[in-house]
């Protein structure tokens, strides 16, 4: 089970990792910081991308075609991946707001869960067209390393969580661990035994590192 937890972490972008038999951290900072009761940063200004954008559309003289289409379906798949998070973090702040009042705290973090699928789910979408573009050379090796990492965070963290391709393990994601002034989320590992591993995604940091990796493409156009 340890190498398997070991790959998994290799593969994804978990910054730590509990054994629950120890209860000691094996991987990763134990204390990172709290995003969301300090610095919450800045998204991108979608208008700044225009100008790109607007290029793009030109550079294809009123013809549409395949890639055309691909380049739209980026563009609106890269906006519900910026509004997601966007989103998230409202309804984050709302929570916290709302922590004396248990109905509430509730129903935003519940929100808080529908929008962090968004950002994922989206996040993964906008890397695959990314990868029909063939703009994956245009990066260097660790925004390559992050947007694989990212993927598979998805794919094996969120998406397929009963024994994802090449594991054999029971993937538990806690939406009620979004509760908080923090930006992680827990997901409960299960073995042939009941919770044997949790493990912690920082989903503010993947949120920027892939809207800056997207950015740095569209710049590009």
């Amino acid at each position: 089970m340890d190498e398997e937890i070991k790959r998994l972490v290799d593969l994804t972008t978990i910054i730590r990792v509990d054994n629950n038999k120890t209860r000691k951290v094996e991987f990763g900072d134990e204390c990172a910081v709290s995003r969301f009761s300090t610095n919450q940063s800045n998204q991108i200004n979608l208008e700044e991308l225009e100008k790109y954008w607007n290029k793009k559309w030109e550079s294809f003289n009123n013809i549409w075609n395949r890639e055309r289409q691909n380049y739209r379906f980026f563009y609106d798949i890269f906006q519900l991946f910026y509004y997601s998070f966007y989103q998230l973090k409202q309804n984050k702040v709302a929570s916290i707001q709302n922590c004396r009042n248990p109905n509430k705290m509730i129903l935003y973090n519940n929100l808080e869960g529908v929008n962090l699928h968004g950002v994922y789910n989206y996040g993964k979408k906008c890397i695959d067209l990314v990868k029909k573009f063939k703009t994956e050379n245009t990066l260097n090796t660790s925004e390559r390393k992050f947007i694989k990492k990212f993927s598979e965070t998805r794919n094996k963290l969120l998406e397929h969580n009963f024994n994802p391709n090449g594991f054999k393990l029971k993937i538990d994601p806690s939406i009620w661990s979004l509760a908080g002034t923090n930006s992680f989320m827990d997901i409960i590992i299960h073995g042939i035994k009941e919770r044997e591993y949790d493990v912690r995604i920082d989903y503010y940091e993947d949120y920027y590192k892939l809207e800056n990796i997207l950015v740095k493409i569209i710049k590009k156009f």
